[in-house]
């Protein structure tokens, strides 16, 4: 990510915002300024002038926040320990906590919690030290299920679009009520002894993590088949 700034750039007119917004998956716009904000990197930055945009210049202390927040994120992954909440947003769990709470609900509660590994993500294929194991939640009650192997299973992947904190945090919530609540709430325990759930909580863990250091980040980070246009990644809702 450090090879990518926070860029700002004036538009002088529509068509030249058109020009500039058809090689960026998103653009943020001030039409009172005139201005484009994007996060992007060398080749960006020149499409945006090849575009027509002036006055390109590189916010210094976005940036800087933004490389601060992924080298912390890669200092306490190596740690073991999560880093701080998402910047404005505190009461959604970052992936860390979101993968720090699975293992909590299967410690505790290991008679109807497990967690399934789905492989890795994109950027873990590209490089061991990065990126995450892609997992999945699956809460039911496993000491009758041999004996009602075909119950109905549901299936929940939350936060496809990175920047989407909401739907990761909803369906790690769902599965934490589910769990919590078995054995006392009639309705919880019905669900859990005749349902199997599946949840992928994180969905886009590497473009979750770029869209929690306030980037506006939609895809994953697959820079090789999603390389078309200068926000990197392939839109896994697409």
């Amino acid at each position: 990510v450090e090879q990518e700034w926070i860029v700002e750039a004036h538009y002088p007119d529509v068509a030249a915002l058109t020009r500039a917004a058809s090689h960026f998956e998103h653009l943020i716009v001030d039409r009172k300024r005139q201005v484009v904000r994007v996060l992007t990197d060398a080749n960006g930055t020149a499409q945006l002038r090849e575009a027509g945009l002036d006055d390109i210049r590189v916010d210094q202390a976005g940036s800087a926040r933004l490389h601060a927040f992924e080298q912390a994120r890669v200092q306490a992954r190596s740690n073991g320990i999560s880093p701080n909440s998402i910047p404005g947003f505190a009461c959604y769990r970052t992936v860390e906590e979101t993968y720090s709470t699975m293992e909590t609900l299967k410690s505790a509660h290991a008679d109807i919690v497990d967690i399934h590994n789905l492989g890795p993500t994109w950027k873990k294929t590209q490089n061991a030290a990065q990126g995450y194991d892609m997992r999945a939640l699956r809460i039911t009650n496993f000491d009758t299920i041999g004996s009602d192997p075909h119950r109905p299973k549901m299936v929940v992947f939350g936060s496809i679009h990175a920047r989407e904190y909401a739907p990761a945090e909803v369906a790690t919530r769902f599965g934490e009520w589910l769990v919590n609540n078995y054995g006392t709430d009639p309705e919880a325990t019905w669900l859990v002894d005749h349902n199997d759930f599946h949840l992928v909580l994180e969905a886009n863990p590497d473009g979750r993590k770029i869209a929690e250091g306030g980037v506006y980040q939609r895809k994953n980070m697959d820079t090789i088949y999603g390389s078309c246009s200068s926000s990197p990644g392939v839109d896994l809702n697409r």
